[in-house]
């Protein structure tokens, strides 16, 4: 059977504490995705448990959430 030919998508598991970032606020880390400085853009993930606030805050450009 051949070989697998590379993916161009880079997939890594997100479940593992590896590569998260515990923020100051507490119940709040981050994890960034992707980041274009070409665009002045990044994609991270923020994980918040349950009853965790994240403090209002301002940024340069639109910021979008799920």
């Amino acid at each position: 059977m051949p070989a697998a030919a590379a993916s161009p998508w880079r997939f890594e598991a997100l479940a593992a504490d590896a590569g998260w970032i515990q923020l100051p606020f507490p119940g709040v880390r981050m994890r960034e995705v992707t980041v274009d400085l070409a665009r002045d853009t990044a994609l991270v993930f923020v994980a918040m448990k349950p009853g965790a606030v994240f403090p209002d805050h301002d940024h340069a450009a639109e910021e979008r959430g799920l």
